[in-house]
């Protein structure tokens, strides 16, 4: 009984948060500029541009503690928030100031329960960060030959193609198979610059530059053909994810595991994907997730595809560093088969014909 009004008043402070959105994202940006030092509030459109921008992304993780009943996600933003704004010199109560006007935006709601639930967030929230002086430091686990993944972390952060080109080269001709060298090499060796920037120890460019790099040198693997009678994957950012260079080695795992692929583009929507699926209709979707809200979004569409096809709808396979990171809200969707990372994307494939 407990947790049914739990969802009824999770599902209502939801609907008033998306009612509101808006409004939200106004005092939101409002409050940023009015804490923002004066060297950034004259960057004048430029910096009103990325405070909604930031104001949108912060209510993508209220939605996403609101749903899934758990602050975490919500709570490691908000440090990092904490960490960028004084590094810009703003107000040191900038943090606590945004989530006061997210109050006054929601303090006239008429659903009782869902103010309640809203409310409850917040000063959960405010109070966690009362208590914490710093994000949490993220790490990533090393795979076994950690030097060359070291080796190789070391040359995209300083931008040297050569060395990584090399370092890549010395890993495919040593593993053979592409996945592999994903797996102990490309992998954790993005996770740990993605994790040095959410630490605010390197800068956006040079987490690009990385980025930039290694997707260069997987263009230079060939992908494999597949039958004309093979079974196909359609692969696709989550609605709202833009980290998409893992997709480029899950379409070739899937490749040389005998399938048809077939990859959307960075930013394509959710009605796109669901375009998609009807025209191609895939034996398998393969959805990558990076942060927490956009496991919301996945969870929107295999619902929406499940209502237009029935039995018909395709095999659904969630992964990316969001899986791993919330395995939780992650596992609230059922049906769904999960590879938070390459290694366990290379034990499914040989089963993944036989279950779809």
């Amino acid at each position: 009984m407990i947790e049914h009004a739990r969802i009824i008043e999770a599902a209502a402070a939801r609907a008033m948060l998306q009612h509101r959105r808006e409004t939200a994202v106004d005092a939101l940006a409002a409050a940023f500029r009015a804490c923002a030092a004066p060297a950034w509030q004259a960057c004048g459109d430029a910096a009103e541009v990325e405070m909604r921008n930031e104001a949108h992304r912060l209510m993508d993780f209220f939605e996403a503690a609101l749903v899934s009943y758990g602050n975490e996600p919500l709570v490691r933003y908000l440090l990092w928030l904490r960490q960028v704004l004084s590094a810009r010199q703003a107000a040191p109560d900038a943090v606590p100031y945004c989530l006061d006007q997210l109050e006054q935006v929601f303090a006239d709601a008429a659903s009782a329960s869902a103010r309640a639930a809203l409310f409850a967030t917040l000063r959960e929230v405010q109070y966690a960060l009362r208590w914490h002086r710093s994000a949490r430091d993220w790490r990533v686990h090393s795979p076994p030959n950690g030097g060359d993944y070291l080796a190789f972390e070391a040359a995209l952060l300083a931008g040297d193609c050569r060395q990584a080109r090399q370092l890549f080269q010395r890993s495919l001709d040593h593993l053979a198979h592409p996945v592999a060298v994903a797996v102990d090499l490309l992998q954790p060796a993005l996770y740990s610059i993605g994790c040095q920037w959410q630490n605010n120890q390197i800068s956006v460019a040079q987490e690009h530059r990385a980025t930039a790099i290694v997707e260069a040198l997987l263009a230079t693997l060939p992908l494999s053909p597949a039958a004309a009678d093979a079974p196909t994957a359609l692969l696709a950012l989550a609605p709202g994810n833009r980290h998409g260079v893992g997709l480029r080695v899950v379409a070739d795992a899937f490749a040389r595991a005998g399938w048809q692929t077939r990859t959307l583009p960075a930013g394509s929507t959710l009605p796109a994907i669901i375009d998609a699926v009807a025209q191609d209709m895939p034996r398998v979707l393969a959805l990558s997730a990076a942060m927490a809200h956009h496991l919301l979004s996945t969870r929107l569409l295999f619902a929406r595809l499940r209502r237009l096809h029935g039995v018909r709808a395709p095999l659904l396979l969630l992964g990316g560093l969001a899986v791993a990171e919330y395995p939780d809200i992650a596992a609230r969707q059922e049906g769904i088969l999960f590879c938070p990372d390459l290694r366990m994307l290379g034990r499914c494939l040989p089963r993944l014909d036989k279950v779809a």
